[in-house]
């Protein structure tokens, strides 16, 4: 825990905690209007929908990195950094596996949040149904493809700043280097994760709904690991 906090360190870390929790999660919200534009038959206003989503990540940001680089700054030890990341990274896959368990819930929410003023339909889901004949290996491919990512990408934001506390001498330098580790994220979500999902999106293929949810329990199983890798080292 910290020692001697005071409401200014108690402060920081409840932002830091909070601001990774709304970089990851709406990283991966931005699915659904994907998804429920597809439905619709409206893919470019989904895909704006999903930038309109994104600007909240880039918000998440702008509290995590300040609150947990000042709580570096001021010495606080890797044990507490590590449980501050965890924990937040574990509410992400916790938040991500009920968007898997009520992905219908979700997309009928997403679809009339940015559709249903626009066009007054409804939400057809059995449009895309899943197809018991369809090979597994894009679901596959989509499940370990997007558990990658979700580690990258969550090992980006937060161990260079946690080698930082180790290393305060090299902790700008560390810093910089999770820009390699998210270049990793952008090039296997870019390239093949979105890429595959915007193929079924365009076709309105029925494989899209199994797709969408394999990439969420992907990054479910990418994030859940580096939780617990970093809960163990904290604790033991």
């Amino acid at each position: 825990m910290i020692e001697n906090a005071t409401p200014l360190l108690l402060l920081a870390a409840a932002v830091a905690g909070l601001g990774l929790l709304i970089t990851l999660g709406f990283e991966i919200v931005q699915i659904f209007p994907k998804v429920a534009g597809a439905v619709l038959g409206k893919n470019s206003l989904g895909a704006n929908s999903a930038l309109r989503l994104l600007i909240f990540n880039r918000v998440g940001a702008a509290m995590f990195f300040p609150s947990f680089g000042y709580l570096v700054d001021r010495g606080i030890e890797f044990a507490t950094l590590a449980l501050i990341s965890a924990f937040a990274i574990m509410c992400f896959s916790l938040f991500s596996l009920s968007l898997n368990l009520y992905f219908e819930t979700y997309l009928r929410f997403f679809s009339k949040l940015f559709f249903r003023r626009e066009s007054g339909e409804s939400l057809h889901i059995s449009s895309l149904v899943k197809d018991p004949s369809a090979p597994m290996r894009d679901r596959t491919s989509a499940f370990w493809f997007s558990a990658l990512a979700g580690f990258f990408g969550c090992v980006g934001l937060t161990l260079p700043m946690l080698l930082g506390s180790l290393f305060p001498d090299y902790r700008l330098t560390l810093a910089n280097t999770g820009f390699v580790f998210n270049s990793v994220f952008s090039v296997l979500t870019i390239f093949v994760i979105d890429r595959r999902l915007s193929e079924y999106c365009d076709s309105r293929s029925e494989r899209l709904i199994e797709f969408s949810r394999a990439t969420i329990r992907g990054r479910v199983g990418g994030t859940l690991v580096l939780a617990i890798a970093y809960f163990s080292l904290a604790l033991f």
